[in-house]
């Protein structure tokens, strides 16, 4: 499906580009990024207002830093995602991550324990702790299916983009969504639906408010209330997470290529970058992700590096007893919305990857409406669904 998908997306590109949008997509992330591959490839020209090209939190910065701070791994549990996965590997856009099965693993508090991923036994880490400090980073541990990565994750929804022939706007925080006799109103622009593909929770709030303000119907009034009032819960129980970037010597002697760290209280993940595919120049750099709990403690922006260095020291400690030796701290970023600890799952009943209100012709896509144990592939569906569901608002039932 999702080859024929990108091939009607190629026929289209120049169509697309030359034809007035219909929809906005407001965010260009990964889930923003295929909602409008999707559209595109149906016919339905769009556009796709984003504060830069580097892909949302999937693509890390917009500089092309090295080694990556935005998404490390990613796996497939559904047909469709390994089916975009696949077409994606063949544009050399993602790779799997090819090392020695018994080089991922856990490490222990000390860095000295490392047990490799086969000899952890199944059911010992919470099968879903994206967002909980000492469970199984983004499923690393028990998760099914290979592990992939991106040789550039900033390229990877550009790439996306231009394979349907999509318009990126880049503007700053679109900060309002209007609604307009039958349509939405975008940083002075009018369409006919509106999706939202952004992380922050009050834009899409603010347009579930604007739809249920012109409906009449007390049930109907309730329910979008209730989808407001679960767009703020998603808000308040977002975290953050750092990503740092240390250098070692003697990196040789490190038994592992990538660990989850459950018993540390500052880092949850660590990844030799030269280990994943297309980034075998990286040397000996390595990139660590913190816990939840750290950041949350350090909400500003101000002293990125001094984190990086407190990560860096951390990392150091674990991977001392294999010989490691600290060379510098290159590089870190704060996540401060890095995942969701809720989601819109219990509004849509599990059922639905993306929230898609009909009748206003207005989606809300991303890796927080539904639980997955890979926000990665969480945002990939969510993004696909919402492009498919609105393409067959306009186009009056067709896909």
């Amino acid at each position: 499906m999702l080859s024929t998908l990108l091939q009607r997306s190629t026929r289209i590109q120049q169509r697309s580009l030359a034809t007035e949008a219909r929809v906005a997509v407001v965010g260009g992330g990964l889930s923003g990024s295929l909602c409008a591959l999707s559209l595109a490839a149906r016919g339905v020209p769009c556009c796709v207002y984003d504060q830069g090209a580097s892909g949302g939190r999937f693509g890390g910065s917009a500089q092309r830093e090295r080694p990556e701070l935005g998404s490390q791994f990613f796996r497939a549990s559904s047909d469709r995602f390994r089916s975009l996965l696949g077409e994606l590997e063949k544009r050399n856009l993602v790779g799997r991550w090819r090392v020695a099965p018994e080089r991922f693993g856990l490490l222990g508090s000390h860095g000295g324990g490392f047990l490799p991923r086969e000899a952890v036994p199944r059911g010992t880490m919470p099968a879903l702790a994206t967002m909980r400090d000492g469970g199984d980073f983004c499923g690393f541990i028990e998760g099914d299916g290979d592990l992939w990565s991106a040789p550039d994750n900033a390229v990877v929804c550009e790439a996306i983009r231009e394979m349907g022939g999509v318009e990126l706007k880049p503007s700053g925080r679109v900060e309002a969504i209007e609604r307009v006799e039958d349509g939405w109103r975008v940083e002075g622009k009018e369409f006919e639906a509106v999706v939202v593909a952004s992380h922050g929770p009050s834009l899409a709030a603010t347009a579930v408010a604007a739809a249920a303000a012109e409906t009449a119907d007390p049930a109907v009034v309730a329910r979008l209330t209730g989808l407001v009032e679960a767009i703020a819960r998603v808000r308040e129980s977002r975290c953050a997470v750092v990503s740092a970037v240390v250098e070692v010597e003697g990196g040789e002697a490190i038994p592992f290529d990538a660990v989850t760290t459950p018993s540390s209280s500052v880092l949850q993940f660590l990844a030799r970058e030269a280990s994943k595919p297309g980034r075998a120049d990286a040397g000996n750099a390595w990139t660590v992700v913190s816990t939840s709990s750290f950041a949350d403690k350090r909400p500003g922006n101000d002293a990125v590096a001094s984190l990086g260095l407190l990560l860096a020291d951390e990392a150091l400690r674990l991977l001392c007893p294999h010989g490691a030796k600290l060379t510098s701290a290159v590089g870190a970023k704060m996540w401060r919305a890095a995942f969701s600890a809720e989601t819109l799952e219990g509004w849509s009943r599990g059922a639905e990857h993306a929230v898609v209100l009909e009748p206003y012709r207005l989606a809300i896509c991303g890796d927080f409406v539904r639980a997955a144990a890979c926000p990665v592939e969480a945002a990939a569906l969510s993004g696909l669904e919402a492009g498919d569901r609105v393409a067959a608002v306009l186009l009056g039932g067709g896909s």
